[in-house]
């Protein structure tokens, strides 16, 4: 009997240090595997994250890098480029408003994000970008969270919107094929 409640002693205590760190703040929990994240648009501020070469990061953009996909998300299907299994779509320096160069219809990527059937959107933007994209997502009936997240360098801050589609929709609507 001693030795089972050591045992089980032992095993909780394991349990318990596997999923928090030294100084006790739990952990990120993992990717499972077989899930995407997509990024759409370029790495902020430049910075190639080691975050981009793991397996279930895809990566599409205009300009041709590493780990890059390139489409036009105005034209291109994501569905058709990466499949159904994206959970956790990500846009990071994507043009929401018109500049010259390219820029992302807020509806065409919020309609796109509900095709692939994506548990969350996290998009950052600046200034000019917030709120065709906060207005986009509303409209669709997704709940959104704005966070004001200062820029490194400059005075103006990025703005980073998380949209979840509306209860329901994700688990039960099948991504639906053109």
């Amino acid at each position: 009997m001693r030795r089972l409640a050591l045992s089980i002693l032992f095993l909780a205590a394991f349990g318990a240090s596997s999923s928090a760190r030294a100084d006790g703040r739990p952990r990120k929990p993992r990717p499972r595997a077989g899930v995407k994240i997509v990024n759409v648009g370029g790495p902020l501020d430049g910075f190639d994250h080691p975050r981009y070469a793991r397996p279930d990061f895809r990566h599409v953009d205009l300009r041709r890098g590493k780990h890059t996909v390139v489409a036009d998300v105005n034209t291109v299907d994501l569905h058709a480029v990466f499949g159904d299994s994206v959970r956790v779509l990500r846009a990071s320096n994507v043009p929401f408003s018109s500049v010259p160069g390219g820029w992302v219809k807020p509806s065409k990527f919020v309609r796109q994000a509900e095709e692939l059937g994506v548990e969350r959107i996290i998009a950052t933007t600046g200034k000019l970008g917030r709120k065709p994209l906060k207005q986009a997502l509303r409209r669709r009936g997704w709940s959104v969270d704005v966070r004001r997240v200062a820029r490194q360098g400059s005075p103006e801050p990025w703005y980073v919107i998380t949209g979840r589609p509306p209860a329901g929709t994700a688990e039960t609507q099948p991504a639906t094929t053109p």
